[in-house]
């Protein structure tokens, strides 16, 4: 009446208030990798909540707890949450092992496609060689990084489950603060997909770079660029690769410079079942700014199945120049 609508509204309390959730992953080169996570919402009232995220594979291992306090602040018409969080991690790469200590507080604005999130995070990094060349290519030892960071993303995609049409624009800032025998580093990323559909064939393309700017060799290694597995090359083990030599080759060390590029053609084959057929092209070079080195290509076939919770899909990719290097990947969720 009078351009009010009477509305009525009843609420109630959750009555489980715990939560519990897990996934499988699997890559031919790294084997399983489970994640767990338990959460209390409404912790304390006012729906805050506390989660509990545990991850454990062959190469990658974590631990961490994080509080989350939703509109800790607004600003005329924007709402801003606060998140906080302290960790464990350990990480094996080709040539070096990554155990880290971590503590990260941040502001976070949410809408319907900008997510933006800025912060404080402090680090204990022991780098400890694998491979006998790690020792003289790279320097091991502990690093105590702090910096300021900024992640964003604009997500104009019709479904962030399956899309079909739309685009995706994302990216991150890190400055490694210099203090004491820290060094200052600069790295920063830049990721763009787009998202077409013609006919029952959906096209997807994914275009990413990065750079790490900095002037000493004494940053943490795992702070650099690696390439592989199921967001990157699906040829390889995530992380495996590193700079590149060769179009088959690469070394154990880091790169400053990343560029990479991946097509993807999705078309169903039966009730909630797609083929499809992909390609990824990786390049990762050892001097910043540097967009001159080898590329690795691969190529392969995957299928996916669709549930209300997300795609179970297997993939299987292999380097055009040497099918040899190939890997299996079965995971749950989008590559694009």
């Amino acid at each position: 009446f009078y351009n009010v609508v009477p509305i009525d509204i009843e609420g109630s309390e959750v009555e489980r208030p715990w939560y519990f959730s897990a996934d499988v992953d699997y890559t031919s080169s790294d084997g399983f990798r489970l994640s767990t996570e338990v959460k209390r919402t409404n912790f304390l009232g006012n729906a805050k909540n506390i989660s509990l995220d545990f991850t454990y594979s062959r190469i990658e291992k974590g631990l961490e707890l994080s509080y989350f306090i939703p509109v800790f602040f607004q600003v005329s018409d924007y709402y801003f949450d606060f998140i906080s969080k302290i960790g464990m991690s350990e990480f094996n790469y080709e040539g070096f092992t990554e155990e880290k200590k971590y503590v990260e507080a941040l502001i976070g604005y949410n809408d319907e496609k900008w997510s933006i999130n800025a912060g404080l995070a402090l680090e204990d990094i022991d780098i400890s060689p694998r491979n006998y060349l790690f020792s003289k290519s790279v320097e091991a030892g502990n690093f105590s990084p702090v910096y300021p960071f900024l992640n964003f993303n604009y997500d104009a995609r019709d479904s962030k489950i399956y899309p079909k049409h739309g685009y995706y624009i994302g990216g991150a800032v890190e400055y490694g603060l210099p203090y004491a025998e820290e060094n200052a580093y600069f790295k920063y990323s830049l990721e763009g997909k787009l998202i077409y559909s013609f006919s029952d064939i959906t096209y997807s393309a994914i275009a990413k770079a990065g750079i790490v700017d900095y002037s000493d060799e004494n940053i943490p290694e795992a702070k650099l660029f690696f390439g592989g597995g199921f967001d990157s090359n699906r040829a390889y083990g995530y992380k495996e690769i590193g700079v590149i030599t060769s179009p088959t080759s690469y070394t154990i060390e880091g790169a400053a410079t990343m560029a990479s590029f991946s097509l993807e053609a999705s078309y169903p084959i039966g009730e909630n079942l797609y083929a499809e057929v992909f390609t990824d092209n990786t390049m990762l070079t050892k001097e910043d700014y540097d967009f001159s080195g080898d590329i690795i290509t691969s190529a392969g076939l995957g299928m996916g199945y669709r549930t209300p919770l997300g795609q179970i899909k297997l993939d299987v990719g292999m380097n055009v120049r040497d099918p040899s290097i190939y890997e299996v990947n079965l995971y749950i969720g989008q590559s694009f």
